[in-house]
Order: structure tokens, then sequence, then C-alpha cells
């Protein structure tokens, strides 16, 4: 498989920026100063290789694949550098990356038991950069190769489905000397932050992760289900490098990030209906939650985070061709800043969203004739109070409920032919999205897209 993908804008519109929470920024004609921002470039490769029964009974399937892009971002007066000649600026990220999956997967059964167990190695790399047009670097090169191994067992017997499994996660991340970039303020020659000198070096993460979980099947009306499962992640280093405020790499926050999941849940059938739910919680004892300073740059807080919600969803069909359906899912997260086991101080609302509801109503006509009207309901999220100057700090804004109705349709023309038309927020209702609202931020404070259409055809030879 080979996938080219690129798409630039270049607009006669430029942004007049507004006051938040007071009106919007809207775009007015005029020229920019930046050149067309957009993905420059996206090729993705990927190549799959099958080897049935490789050995007795196992197979094996070998994926390759690689990714090359670079990606150019707006234009911002953030960048603008007296002593180089530059009223602003506009990054760039440019990556490469290069991997591969060895995976086996063999069946076995002893007598009443039976499942089977996959296995092998996940090994990838990862070269990525970030940039400005005019050359200055903002993020150096780094190198990152990951070699993991993983397991994962499946058992059946009787009514009970059981899972389990394991990866050794290692990471190492090779960092070069680097300057980051100087920051000044628009009447300054001095700069206000940045222009410091980085030696850099090696950051290597090492974990084994675990995952488990068991499954009844016994009853159609009610299969509960429980799970645990750990995730890994490395806080986005990028932003922790372009911040940098130490003089070595070693002596910069870049611990790894290791989540501990738990979900019970079920799923039900009852005739034509379907009714499924879950709740979970996820604890870090170093999470990775983005605190803005007064200076404008971001530091990431690792302190112990726990995260928690529910999501029910349910569907029936009324008749032969049409079906009724809905969900509700709701997420909430809070931070041990103190670390004495009183998660007493809310996330932001750009890690957390608000409560999500969603109706639906679907028609089927012969399998040619689709539609399908959505109803889509975002709430409420207020948990952060303003400063003495009356404003919010980046992701503490408070946000308003807000719902939209979405419409798509498709209608099956022949075998091979395929019209398809799709409508967003179809009553054209006025709001702002999430974003806008939490970032409060006046460039954010964007209103979304009223109602517009998408056209379709698809033809398959």
């Amino acid at each position: 498989m080979y996938n080219y993908y690129s798409s630039n804008q270049n607009s006669d519109y430029i942004a007049q920026v507004g006051e938040y929470g007071v009106t919007p920024s809207t775009g007015v004609l005029g020229e920019e100063l930046a050149v067309d921002q957009g993905n420059r470039y996206n090729h993705n490769a990927q190549l799959t290789y099958d080897f049935l029964n490789i050995f007795g009974d196992t197979d094996f399937k070998l994926n390759l694949y690689a990714q090359d892009f670079r990606t150019v971002y707006g234009y911002s007066t953030s960048f603008y550098d007296p002593n180089l000649g530059y009223d602003g600026g506009q990054s760039s990220i440019i990556s490469t990356k290069m991997g591969a999956r060895f995976n086996f997967n063999t069946p076995y059964e002893f007598g009443s038991v039976s499942g089977n167990i996959l296995y092998g190695i996940d090994v990838l790399n990862d070269e990525t950069a970030q940039e400005l047009i005019d050359g200055r670097p903002w993020v150096p090169v780094t190198n990152m190769t990951n070699l993991a191994p993983y397991a994962q067992l499946k058992t059946i017997y009787e009514n009970f489905v059981f899972k389990a499994g394991i990866r050794f996660e290692n990471i190492i991340v090779d960092i070069p000397d680097y300057t980051t970039l100087a920051r000044y303020n628009q009447t300054s020659t001095t700069p206000t932050r940045g222009g410091i000198d980085v030696e850099g070096g090696e950051l290597e993460y090492n974990a084994t992760t675990f995952n488990v979980g068991l499954r009844y099947n016994k009853w159609s009306v009610f299969k509960p289900f429980v799970s645990f499962s750990q995730s890994f992640s490395i806080a986005d280093l990028g932003r922790t490098l372009r911040e940098a405020t130490e003089n070595t790499v070693s002596q910069i926050n870049s611990d790894a990030v290791i989540a501990n999941n738990y979900e019970i849940g079920f799923n039900s059938t009852f005739g034509n209906t379907h009714v499924s739910g879950a709740y979970f919680i996820s604890t870090s004892k170093y999470g990775a939650t983005y605190s803005e300073l007064p200076s404008g740059t971001f530091e990431i807080d690792r302190q112990p985070e726990r995260v928690y919600g529910f999501e029910v969803a349910a569907d029936t069909k009324l008749t032969s061709n049409f079906k009724l359906g809905g969900s509700v899912s709701y997420t909430e997260g809070k931070l041990d800043t103190e670390n004495n086991g009183d998660y007493n101080t809310y996330m932001n609302s750009d890690r957390i969203p608000p409560l999500k509801g969603i109706a639906y109503l679907t028609y089927n006509w012969e399998d040619k004739f689709n539609a399908r009207v959505s109803y889509i309901y975002s709430g409420n999220r207020d948990h952060f109070e303003a400063n003495t100057n009356g404003d919010y700090t980046y992701g503490q804004g408070p946000i308003s409920d807000f719902s939209i109705v979405n419409l798509s349709t498709s209608y099956q023309m022949s075998p091979s032919t395929k019209i398809g038309l799709g409508v967003e927020n179809l009553l054209n209702r006025d709001y702002y999205n999430l974003l806008s609202q939490f970032a409060a931020r006046d460039n954010d404070y964007i209103k979304a897209n009223g109602a517009r259409f998408n056209l379709s055809l698809t033809v398959k030879l």
C-alpha cells in the first residue's frame, strides 16, 4: 500500500483578533505575511507478508511501514526577532518514521480449553524536528528507537473468555546539542526567554506493562466483563525541549507516563434492543498536565492523576427500516497537587471533555438508500476561577453547552457507484467549539462552522 496526501491553504483573508468571551476572532480581507500552511507532503507506505502455518499451526505476519511528512502551521508574531529582522514566523514539523512488526499466532486446545497466543516484537525508528520556515530551529532533531517484545494470551473455557498480555517497552531518544529559540517582546531587543544552550544526550525509557481481562458470555441479556490494562507514553518531549530552562538534557524532567486503567461493564441484548455500559478509572503516578506560566510559556506538571467516568449506549430496531440509538459519556479528572493522596484539583479541559450525549435515527431502504440524523449535545464544564484581571489560564476557560444536528445520506446507484450527501450543523447553530472556549485566548476565540455540506461520488473499478 502507498498513499500520498498534500493539502495547502492559500487564503485572501487574515485574522482580525477578537476578545475572549466578548467578540470572536474573524477573517477579514488582507495579505498574510505567511506562506501557505497545511501538509506539504505526507507519504505513507506499508508492506504486509503472511506465511500461514510457518511451523505447525502457527501463522506469521510481517508488517513493514514508513511515513515521511512535513506540516506547516500558521503565522505568529510570537516568533518576532528584531536582531534577525523577523516580524514573526511559522513553525513546521518534519518527521520520518520507519517500523516493523513481527507477529506470530499460535492456536492451542486442551480438552474443553482453547485459545491462541499472539507474540512478537515491534520495532520503530522516528526522526522528528520542528523548525521555522525561515530556517530557525525550534525543536532539535530527536532520533527515537523503540524495541518492544510482546505476548497476548486468549483462553476460552465454556462461557468464560480470559485475556492477558505483557509488553516490554525499550526506548532510546538521542538528542543533539542545541540552543532554545530566543523569544522577544515587541518592544525589546533582549530575549525575554529562550536562547539557552543545552547539552544533548540520550534519554532512556524502559517499562513493562500488563493487561488482563475476563468476560462471561452465558446470558445474552447480560454479558459482564472486567479488565485491567496499562498504557505507556512519553510526555510531549518536543514541548519540553523547546521550553527547556536547564543546560543539559539529563536535567530535564521527561519521565514517561504509565497509566493504570480499570474498567467494568456489560453488554446486553433484548430482542431487537442492544445496551452496553462501562465504568472506568485511570490513575497515573506521574501525569503530564500542561500549565501556563505568566510568561506565556508552558511547563509540564508531573503529579499524580486520576481520571474516571462512564459510557452507556443503546440502540433498538423500531421497524425493518428504522433504527433508534444513542449514547452518553462522562469523564472527569483530578490532580493530587500536594502528592498526599488528596485529589482536590480539577484537570484542565484540554485533557478532560464535558458530558457528551448523542441520539440518532437511521433509515435503510433495501440496502440502497441510507440516511442518518444525529443530535449531538456537549455539556458545561466550569471548574476554574479567573485571575484578578478577569483572565483565565489556558485550558481553564468556562465551557458552555451547545447542541448540533448532522445529516448524512447515501444512495447505491449501481453495484459499483454510490453517491453521498452530508450536512454538518444542519440547523446552522451559532456556537463556539470546545477549543475556542477552554483555550481562553483571543486568537482562538473563533466561532464553529455553520451549516456546510459534502457531496461525494464513489466508483469501484
